[in-house]
């Protein structure tokens, strides 16, 4: 049976959630389950619970587990954040080590890790995708520290204007400036000439663009200017340019909220699928870096301000007001980030009271109960009963921040958090065919 009839038939879903989160699926990709889960309408042990049962294997929950650090070492940072996998328990007595992944079935990853864990028993466990690189991002950052010996600040600044600095070079576009979004293009180029062509067609396509030559500047423009796609150009191997995109991934440059296009001559067709398995949009040979690039990312532009448009209209349809049941917490911050609002916006329900304050979209302050900063966000994304308002505030208004931390930081990790707290609810019992 189909997963989304399966859901229905069992109560883990409606069809109208069911119909959103395909809706959603058609517009960007990406599979339904995420998509239910990312929206809230199912957690994450019932969902793993189901795709096991359709896929004949055993599952974990993941959000909230503490994987010890002798087992983590049991698998490569690099082979993890690459396949997806990562281990969680290790048996001595059995010489068994279970790892989570998102295809059980998979031969190729079993013959893989089992020459790895040579002399080791391999037990394959399915996880839900998104928890899945959660936790190898949560376990496995210390592992990839040597990258940067100074991690850079992160403050949130709304994105540059036109400047040449020594840590880069940041243009606005050549083209039409009066687009109602400019879409803005962070480049990681080493040799500061592989790209530069591209880079001025697309500042005359109208695309703002951010130029950068180490990971430690890539690291800092991206935190501080939050952009809309990557081009990341990087020449080696396979498994030089996967530990370079897993690197980049743990120190919190995120290649899954952002479409991300590699530029590399070296990676051989056959190994194309491994690149992407780690949310990479497509790679691409410097040959067809012109014509293909400009197509493809024409095409992310169009998507990305497509459902900047969809939101600003709901926002319009339910005013400065509105209800929760209408739009969630998580929707309502994921709307207001990209009009550059400076305002305050006041959530009530269930006995709780969050405040927020957005600078030019940036979230710079939060409070909810005995919860400053991030961690009242964190708290208030359960609100999932009440009402919503959104006033417009004077710079001069403003609090001191309490905030440093990225949007879709916060959200991400918010998401993770109340997934882990409905881990301790009453599972649903299911008696499947």
């Amino acid at each position: 049976m189909r997963l989304d009839k399966t859901l229905i038939q069992h109560g883990l879903a409606t069809s109208g959630q069911i119909e959103e989160a395909l809706d959603y699926q058609k517009s960007h990709g990406g599979r339904l389950e995420t998509h239910l889960y990312r929206l809230g309408y199912i957690n994450e042990a019932n969902l793993s619970r189901i795709l096991a049962e359709q896929f004949g294997c055993r599952s974990v929950t993941l959000a909230g587990v503490e994987i010890p650090g002798q087992v983590l070492k049991l698998i490569p940072p690099e082979t993890a954040w690459r396949e997806l996998v990562i281990p969680f328990d290790y048996d001595p007595g059995r010489n068994v080590v279970k790892i989570a992944c998102e295809d059980p079935r998979s031969k190729q990853l079993a013959d893989e890790l089992a020459e790895i864990l040579f002399g080791k028993q391999v037990e394959l466990y399915l996880a839900l995708g998104v928890v899945l690189k959660c936790s190898i991002i949560k376990h496995y950052r210390d592992s990839f520290a040597q990258l940067s010996a100074e991690e850079p600040e992160a403050a949130p600044e709304t994105r540059p204007e036109s400047t040449d600095t020594a840590a880069g070079v940041e243009s606005t576009p050549e083209g039409d400036s009066s687009q109602e979004f400019p879409c803005w293009v962070l480049i990681f180029d080493e040799t500061r000439k592989s790209l530069s062509a591209l880079e001025h067609t697309l500042r005359h396509q109208g695309f703002c663009t951010i130029g950068c030559d180490s990971i430690e500047q890539l690291v800092k423009h991206y935190t501080k200017s939050r952009p809309d796609i990557m081009l990341l150009c990087k020449q080696g191997q396979v498994s030089e340019v996967s530990q370079f995109v897993a690197g980049l991934a743990l120190r919190g440059v995120s290649i899954l909220l952002t479409p991300t296009f590699l530029i590399s001559g070296d990676i051989e067709q056959d190994k194309v699928g491994s690149i992407l398995k780690q949310g990479i949009e497509d790679v691409i040979s410097p040959e067809n870096i012109l014509d293909l690039t400009i197509i493809k990312m024409n095409k992310i532009r169009d998507r990305l301000a497509a459902e900047i448009e969809r939101r600003l209209e709901l926002i319009q349809d339910l005013g400065t007001h509105g209800s929760l049941e209408d739009m969630n917490v998580v929707d309502l911050l994921q709307s207001m980030g990209p009009t550059g609002k400076t305002a305050r916006i006041s959530i009530t329900g269930r006995g709780r009271q969050l405040t927020i304050f957005l600078d030019k979209g940036n979230i710079i302050y939060a409070e909810c109960d005995d919860k400053k900063g991030a961690e009242a966000v964190y708290e208030g994304l359960a609100i999932d009963r009440g009402v919503w308002s959104v006033e417009p505030v004077n710079p001069g208004e403003l609090p001191e921040p309490n905030n440093f931390l990225s949007n879709d930081a916060i959200l991400l990790e918010g998401c993770r958090l109340m997934d882990e707290a409905g881990r301790n609810d009453s599972p649903i019992e299911l008696n499947l065919p």
